[in-house]
């Protein structure tokens, strides 16, 4: 998955870079990022106004 936050940890975007196959880890996938906001506030020093980034998300079914 890969998402955008802001200088307050708001998320921006999100999108799926790889469907996992199923609906429904896919949708849980998208969902997650969303139950994690607000997210930590990047350093100043890092410096921009949005920072994105590429996660990989592994689900173990049993």
């Amino acid at each position: 998955m890969r998402f955008s936050i802001d200088r307050s940890g708001r998320v921006l975007s999100s999108t799926l870079v790889r469907s996992s196959g199923s609906t429904l880890l896919d949708k849980e996938t998208m969902e997650l990022v969303r139950r994690c906001e607000p997210f930590p506030r990047p350093p100043e020093s890092a410096g921009g106004t949005q920072f994105t980034f590429s996660v990989p998300v592994r689900f173990s079914v049993r």
